[in-house]
């Protein structure tokens, strides 16, 4: 799943939550898709379409697009680089959104109790959208 992307010029960088991609590089004029593993591989694969890496891009899972589509391409492999600061600026992000999230769960809460002070009752769409976010909570903080 992407955390980050920026686009410059004709290069389009992105960053990964996935299990073992962080990082890539499309350079949309050339057509080169470069990908950088949590082992620190990186390879270039050459002429991939702007719709496979769309999709390679948008997917929630880049491993299965890079199997499927991607790896179809001839592929330059590189030295290994050290992608310490990509998992530093992950885990930075992955905090971030996890406190965004505990932030709406107890502004969520502390509506459902206002609600309930002058009602008395608990609305059922609270309880939907609390059981939402405490699932998506869960799931990202895995």
């Amino acid at each position: 799943m992407i955390l980050e992307r920026v686009e410059k010029d004709d290069l389009v960088k992105a960053i990964y939550e996935s299990s073992n991609i962080v990082a890539s590089t499309y350079n949309k004029e050339a057509k080169n898709l470069n990908i950088v593993f949590k082992n620190g591989g990186s390879y270039t694969y050459q002429g991939v379409s702007s719709t496979d890496y769309l999709r390679f891009e948008t997917a929630e899972s880049q491993g299965m697009v890079l199997n499927n589509e991607i790896k179809k391409y001839s592929f330059l492999k590189h030295d290994n680089v050290n992608v310490d600061d990509v998992i530093k600026k992950i885990k930075l992000i992955k905090d971030e959104e996890i406190k965004s999230m505990e932030i709406g769960i107890i502004e969520l809460m502390n509506e459902t109790i206002k609600t309930y002070d002058t009602t008395k009752t608990i609305h059922p769409i609270h309880i939907d959208k609390l059981n939402r976010l405490f699932n998506l909570y869960k799931d990202m903080t895995k």
